[in-house]
Formats: structure tokens, sequence, C-alpha cells
């Protein structure tokens, strides 16, 4: 997908407005895909009466994070109801600060607890305060039942068979901005990562909170 470079020197509206625009800009298959992905999700939380999104990477450091992120802010903008998102990896490492960085670049506020090791990262939007920082299965306030496993790299998928509380799993498989680091790409490589996803979950979002 094509994306456009954010402008940070825009209101947060407009900020949103790109991203919308974007997420009725997705490929055919993408598209498909993410609508399949939706309408599961949904014929879960009919029967539960509550899902849980778990965006899963090997590091929950990147991908996982931009995903949960987005996801939360879709959730405000559309107010989809009984869904909750949350992150997680095979192993705890930290929040990469360069996921950060692109988040910042884009306008939002982030504030941190200042740990050395794993800081937790705090950005408010839409009356929520989303919370980021790394942790691995079982950490203390992941779901455990009515879970969606979204399944953010290929390697997070070949590693974890079994996802604990998961009805069900979706594929998602995000190219991984580490690629970049340290190069003259690394921003770019990240926003575009960033807006990649924003788009994709404002989509899934926005398609479940029509069907609930």
């Amino acid at each position: 997908m094509s994306v456009a470079k954010l402008d940070p020197s825009e209101p947060m509206s407009k900020l949103i407005g790109v991203v919308e625009k974007h997420s009725k800009s997705l490929s055919e298959e993408r598209s498909q895909f993410l609508t399949k992905a939706a309408e599961s999700i949904v014929r879960l939380q009919q029967i539960r009466g509550q899902v849980n999104l778990l965006f899963v990477c090997t590091h929950n450091s990147r991908r996982s994070h931009f995903s949960d992120f987005w996801t939360q802010v879709a959730m405000s903008c559309y107010g989809a109801e009984n869904v909750s998102s949350s992150s997680c990896g095979t192993e705890t490492t930290e929040c990469n600060p360069r996921t950060i960085a692109s988040l910042q670049r884009v306008g939002f506020d982030v504030s941190s607890d200042g740990k050395k090791q794993n800081p937790h990262y705090k950005i408010p939007f839409g009356g929520r305060e989303i919370t980021l920082f790394s942790k691995a299965f079982g950490a203390p306030g992941l779901p455990t039942s009515d879970v969606v496993a979204m399944m953010c790299c290929n390697d997070a998928e070949e590693n974890c068979p079994i996802i604990p509380g998961a009805e069900h799993r979706v594929s998602l498989h995000y190219k991984d901005p580490k690629s970049s680091d340290g190069t003259d790409a690394e921003a770019a490589t990240y926003d575009a990562r960033s807006l990649q996803i924003a788009s994709e979950m404002f989509f899934l979002v926005r398609h479940i909170a029509k069907s609930v």
C-alpha cells in the first residue's frame, strides 16, 4: 500500500482524517481479508458478549504496539463496544523507543515512567489513557478468555501454536521496521509502518462497530 507522510503540524483531527482516508483505500485483497477477520470477531462477540483482541509479536516491541495503539484509537473514534485491545510477545523486551518516536512525530503526547528497563509509556486519546510496555504471555492484566489472537509477525505465528484463551487467530503479518534501524530511512520506515497498521485497524474496527 502506498502511504503518505503525516504532518505533525496539523491538528489531531487532521491526522485522524488522513488515517481514515487511507483506511478506505486498501487493496481489494487486504480489504477482503480484514472484512473476514472483522466478521469472525463480531460472531465471537455476539456469542460471548465480549471479545479481547490480543496483538502478538515475538518481542512485543514494534508492530504489536502499533497495532494495539491504533486499535484503541479507532475504538475511541468509532465507539466499538465490548471489545478490548492489548498486546504481548513470546518474550519481554521493551516498547522500542523508535515506535514511540514515530507516534510523537505525528503529534501524540507521550509520557514515560522513566524506568531504564521496559518503561511504561502513557498516551492520552479520546478520554482513555493508552499504556504501552512489553509483556509476555501470562502477564497480569492480559485476557485469558474470549481472545482473538492477532498475529503481527510470522515468527510469533510459528513459535506460538497455542495462544492461551484464543478462540480464533488472525494472521496480519506486518513487515518489521527493525530492518531500517540506524539508517537514514529509519524514521520514514517506522512512520510508514505505523500508517499502514493504523489504516488497517481503522478499517477493522469500523467494520466491527457497524456490525455490533
